[in-house]
């Protein structure tokens, strides 16, 4: 008795660098509003042990031309430097980190097969195969060049839509996921 029911169509892609990357920046873009609350939290705080420091808020002033002047300002700008990064947005960082780490993928260049079935998706590589129920789909993430079935918090399947071959299919797989109740959809 077979137990994975007969696929209703296969994705067949090889894992490129350039879908790892597009998976990276599409999990991380959703989290650009907690740092910049987190960017601003710190130089909220910033400014207000200044302000303690002053005294007033007239003294603050002519405390903060003091220290931002160009003679003082290298002594005062390691104060400023860890809010740096936080204001760019973090699928930037994604981009820049997943590249590098590509590399060293386990499925790097790895021929990747996901079998669509009305129970779920079996998701096959380097001769070893995975399971994953429809109701482990949390999030349907589209963009121009992919489809991002996301089932946990850092993960989701990548379906590259030059895999898909005609939009048919893609049209179904999406209008599949999208049936089904509680489902979040993204772009």
């Amino acid at each position: 008795m077979n137990q994975h029911p007969s696929p209703l169509f296969r994705v067949e892609y090889r894992l490129q660098r350039a879908d790892y990357v597009a998976r990276a920046i599409a999990l991380s873009r959703r989290l650009y509003v907690h740092t910049l609350a987190v960017a601003l939290g710190y130089l909220s705080l910033l400014l207000l042990l200044l302000l303690w420091q002053a005294g007033s808020p007239e003294a603050l002033v002519a405390d903060l031309q003091r220290r931002l002047a160009a003679p003082a300002l290298p002594h005062n700008l390691p104060w400023l430097l860890p809010a740096l990064p936080l204001l760019f947005p973090p699928s930037l960082y994604a981009a820049i980190f997943s590249r590098l780490a590509f590399r060293r993928h386990r499925l790097a260049g790895a021929g990747i097969t996901i079998d669509v079935t009305t129970g779920g998706l079996v998701v096959a590589a380097q001769g070893r195969a995975s399971r994953l129920a429809w109701k482990a789909i949390r999030r349907l993430i589209e963009t121009k060049d992919y489809l991002f079935l996301q089932h946990g918090r850092r993960g989701a399947l990548i379906v590259p839509r030059r895999s898909l071959g005609d939009p048919a299919t893609y049209a179904s797989l999406v209008g599949f996921n999208r049936a089904r109740p509680g489902l979040s959809t993204g772009r």
